[in-house]
């Protein structure tokens, strides 16, 4: 059986605060790494392959990134050729609910659905000049 694995990268401990907020919201634990980016802790080339490596050859690895271009999201870009790995940009909880809690539905549709519904639901409320 094919599984899949979630990885939350970001700068800083955003990423934990987020697998934190999702448990929160899913109401469990959930198995999800984190790679919290030039912390005391990580070092980021190598939590990264670690983690990659650590994947099995018929699984599916979705990786969860804060910025586009960002140090953190260009490090795993090099493993764009791995057609195991998914990454994703610009990570909120929206996102990694609609793509880790309804394991029901494909993996791909779950991220086209993802992307399309945080695109949507970006807005600026209020009245404001924008």
């Amino acid at each position: 059986m094919i599984m899949e694995h979630y990885i939350i990268a970001t700068h800083g401990n955003l990423a934990e605060e987020l697998k934190a907020s999702l448990c929160f919201i899913a109401g469990e634990a959930l198995p999800i790494a984190t790679v919290c980016a030039y912390t005391r802790d990580c070092d980021p080339e190598e939590r990264i392959a670690s983690l990659v490596q650590s994947c099995a050859k018929e699984d599916q690895l979705v990786v969860f990134a804060d910025m586009l271009g960002s140090s953190v999201c260009n490090e795993f870009m090099t493993y764009l050729d791995d057609p195991r790995l998914y990454l994703l940009t610009g990570v909120n909880i929206d996102m990694l609910c609609n793509v880790i809690l309804h394991t029901e539905t494909p993996l791909s549709t779950r991220i086209a659905h993802a992307l399309k519904s945080c695109k949507k639901r970006m807005l600026l409320l209020g009245e404001h000049d924008a």
